[in-house]
């Protein structure tokens, strides 16, 4: 299961546009896991990167 976490040291800045949807359950879930929102935000990207397929023939 996913979870939270709060343990980054080095950081890039980078601007997204995110729906405001996502924002507002985002922002909720890291409020209750005490991190802030750019560290959940790093968590799920990072969640999602490493559970996508590694090639074409792994998506089907």
């Amino acid at each position: 299961m996913f979870q939270l976490k709060a343990d980054y040291k080095d950081y890039e800045s980078k601007t997204l546009r995110l729906p405001s949807v996502l924002v507002r359950e985002l922002s909720e879930k890291a409020d209750a896991s005490h991190i802030s929102f750019n560290k959940a935000v790093i968590q799920c990207i990072e969640y999602a990167l490493a559970n996508m397929p590694e090639s074409k023939n792994e998506q089907n």
